[in-house]
């Protein structure tokens, strides 16, 4: 079986407004584990043209759309001046279309707002019509790191990783793949978790807008 493990960074909450600004991707096969691909990109939106008032067509760049004095970024610690090697999210979107062909699961912690944030972006809009699994609601942590704290940095402890990198989403994907590597025949899990899952997650992404923005802040907290 193959299978993806994805995280984004994110330039805040708000699905209407804010940007996927950093992408991470690995491909695994299953029951072996063995790492197929690891992709890691920053992603600037992209630039659009406009017609001011005077009929003067004025093409707005990218990176101007994004507020970086806001608190997502002192969270995973990405600066402007960081994406002079980064995609534009049109790219993107055909690079993993690509890299995801024959995979059977997409992975995520909290894997709700990573599949409405790429749901949600312009010249992206999709899920890659694949069936997702959530880590953060749907792995047996207590049973092999007996407790119930399901921050990915608490999890980097418990397998003795630094975890001064969490929030990066190339070291989030990292993590996730040494904690799925603790489930014992991780096909049948992945198989059994995603019989029902997919309807789950579906019902709270419709429900996402109808939520006040504190829900997400403490959703967040999580990460």
């Amino acid at each position: 079986m193959k299978i993806a493990l994805l995280d984004t960074e994110t330039s805040g909450l708000d699905f209407h407004k804010d940007f996927i600004v950093s992408f991470s991707l690995r491909i695994i096969n299953l029951p072996d584990f063995k790492e197929e691909l690891d992709f890691y990109t920053l992603v600037r939106p992209n630039d659009i043209t406009i017609t001011d008032s005077n009929g003067n067509i004025k093409t707005i760049d990218g990176l101007s759309r994004i507020d970086f004095q806001s608190k997502a970024f002192e969270v995973n610690k990405i600066k402007k001046d960081d994406f002079s090697n980064s995609i534009g999210m049109n790219k993107l979107k055909g690079i993993i279309e690509e890299k995801l062909a024959g995979c059977s699961f997409v992975v995520a912690h909290n894997a709700s707002f990573d599949r409405k944030m790429c749901l949600s972006q312009s010249n992206f809009g999709t899920d890659f019509n694949k069936k997702w699994i959530c880590s953060l609601h749907d792995l047996p942590i207590e049973s092999f790191f007996g407790m119930n704290n399901r921050k990915l940095s608490t999890y980097a402890e418990q397998l003795n990783i630094d975890s001064s990198k969490a929030h990066n989403a190339s070291f989030d994907t990292y993590i996730l793949l040494e904690v799925l590597k603790k489930i014992d025949n991780p096909v049948d899990f992945i198989n059994k978790n995603s019989a029902n899952k997919q309807f789950y997650i579906t019902s709270f992404i419709d429900m996402n807008d109808l939520l006040p923005k504190h829900f997400f802040a403490r959703i967040w907290l999580l990460l």
